[in-house]
């Protein structure tokens, strides 16, 4: 067995030994309503019964967690075991993802020459340190709070396909793919909104050489697999409202998406503008041109990139 194989072993054997003593660990707080007290998730027929939130809960969707938590119920009913390993299982598998995301970028173009033999500890040691990390406690043993790992895991197998198609000669499958896992992450909980931007800024950093070739490579893509957040933004429907539900967090997070996106595509007209007229297509600025300026009464103020001032 290689190095990679042998890590692929030992990162969710970590997660196993750091939380194995979870397992018995009770119904609490949000877990009463979600499962307890939720009849929809006591069949799995009909289908679209069993993917509604309990009556009263906060968020309005969230329907790929109620389908897991269904699955739960068929193999435990209300045993909170099988809960307990679900989250484990969901967990170790996005730190796998994790390992083949760090993995594939220190091997890739940019930093191959640096890091590329050193490429499988590194990825191996920075997935069992988010493994087995404190912050990840909360999300792992705390039932209903699969929203959070799910989201994360959805949010990283896109950014894995994504990396796959881009080397892959069959293209077409590895994003279809990522566009599948986007929109589960969207059914997962509602801060997957931010997921496109995060994984199209991978892209042009560590992929495309411009946001022009970007463009030109996985314009369609982008075009599909924006569409998921694009709806949840700024639909007025019940289902759209999604990422703006709750308790106000997914407001502040739907406003945040849609500035920054509006920052990023700024900057690439404005790139994709300056690389035709300058007609050797070179490197493009960084998105990141923010910076401070002092005004004239001597006061310090941020100035946004070409002129995008905030809208909130």
């Amino acid at each position: 067995m290689n190095r990679a194989g042998i890590y692929s072993l030992l990162i969710p054997a970590a997660a196993l030994l750091a939380y194995a003593n979870s397992l018995s660990g009770p119904f609490i707080f949000d877990d009463l309503p979600w499962i307890e007290a939720n009849p929809h998730i006591r069949h799995l027929w009909p289908l679209w019964n069993t993917l509604q939130p309990p009556q009263g809960a906060a968020a309005t969707g969230r329907p790929v967690v109620c389908l897991t938590l269904a699955l739960n119920y068929a193999v435990s009913g209300l045993a909170p075991w099988s809960y307990h390993v679900a989250n484990l299982a969901i967990h170790a598998f996005a730190a796998l993802v994790l390992f083949g995301i760090v993995r594939r970028t220190l091997q890739g173009p940019r930093l191959h020459d640096r890091f590329g033999t050193q490429a499988n500890g590194l990825a191996a040691a920075v997935a069992v340190c988010w493994a087995v990390h404190p912050l990840q406690t909360e999300s792992v043993t705390y039932i209903i709070q699969r929203t959070e790992s799910l989201m994360g895991l959805f949010l990283l197998l896109t950014l894995y396909c994504v990396i796959r198609g881009h080397h892959s000669p069959r293209r077409s499958r590895w994003y279809a793919a990522a566009v599948i896992c986007c929109a589960l992450g969207m059914g997962s909980k509602e801060g997957m909104v931010i997921a496109p931007i995060i994984v199209l800024l991978y892209d042009r950093i560590f992929l495309a050489d411009s946001w022009a070739e970007l463009w030109k490579q996985r314009s369609a893509l982008w075009l599909a697999g924006l569409q998921p957040a694009q709806i949840l933004d700024r639909s007025g429907s019940d289902a759209g409202r999604l990422a703006c539900s709750g308790n106000g967090m997914g407001v502040g997070k739907c406003r945040a998406s849609g500035i920054f996106g509006r920052v990023v595509f700024s900057n690439f007209g404005a790139d994709f503008k300056r690389s035709a007229d300058s007609g050797h297509g070179g490197r493009p600025a960084n998105v990141f041109t923010a910076g401070r300026r002092g005004d004239a009464d001597g006061n310090s103020r941020l100035e946004w990139p070409i002129d995008v001032e905030p809208a909130l």
